[in-house]
């Protein structure tokens, strides 16, 4: 199976109309193509929504963020192009080791993720409001394990990755009532704070860090703050 020039090696996750996807480019480099089968028409929600996440993702460059590499469209499905990270996400990383991390494993981790989200939360994305003027900031909305991953070199040494800005938003307005409505929620609910769960419209920061710690509780003692279920 390909997907333009790309030849596809493995389903990675599928829901709904959308599929992840390892695969090679024509220079056999490995990438991870995300593919949202189209709809009849252009009024189907998730087709916007998943434009804007490309843009969003083409738009951030910084080591701590999955890169982006390229989009396209061939009949019935538009995709996304970003780098493939070798060492998969940190809830595979605990299911390897088979046990928590430490304090000194953790914690150089959790700090590469901020660095990542401080990137994201002062970004510059000129023309995405309204009247077209700059708006800075990128809320995530979605730090869980799965969606940081990590890359390793050819040394063993591990590079974190913020993954999947689907459910993200330039917090610096509201956005269009089309895409998050007064009363909606979104990310998964084990790592949000309580701001998000009442507010997601209008979110900022701080949910993120919020989160991102959260993860940090995660690494450290195999539970989500939300949950009192053990590792498995």
């Amino acid at each position: 199976m390909r997907i333009g020039d790309y030849e596809i090696t493995k389903e990675l996750a599928a829901h709904d109309r959308t599929t992840v996807y390892l695969a090679r480019t024509p220079e056999a480099r490995e990438v991870v193509i995300k593919a949202l089968l189209l709809p009849g028409n252009d009024s189907d929600a998730s087709f916007p929504e998943f434009r804007r996440e490309i843009r969003i993702t083409a738009a951030l460059h910084h080591r701590n963020i999955v890169s982006f590499l390229a989009s396209g469209t061939i009949p019935g499905l538009l995709y996304c192009v970003t780098e493939y990270c070798n060492g998969g996400s940190l809830r595979e990383l605990l299911t390897r080791f088979g046990r928590v991390l430490t304090v000194a494993e953790a914690v150089p981790l959790i700090r590469q993720v901020l660095a990542g989200l401080d990137y994201a939360h002062n970004v510059v994305l000129p023309g995405v409001d309204c009247g077209g003027k700059p708006i800075r900031g990128i809320v995530h909305r979605d730090i869980k394990p799965e969606n940081i991953l990590l890359h390793y070199n050819a040394a063993g040494q591990y590079t974190a990755k913020i993954a999947d800005f689907g459910l993200s938003k330039a917090f610096g307005g509201a956005d269009h009532p089309s895409r998050t409505r007064t009363g909606d929620i979104g990310g998964s609910l084990a790592f949000l704070c309580r701001q998000q769960i009442i507010n997601y419209k209008y979110v900022r920061p701080e949910v993120d860090v919020w989160s991102a710690i959260a993860v940090l509780y995660f690494l450290l003692t195999g539970v989500p703050p939300r949950s009192g279920r053990p590792l498995s």
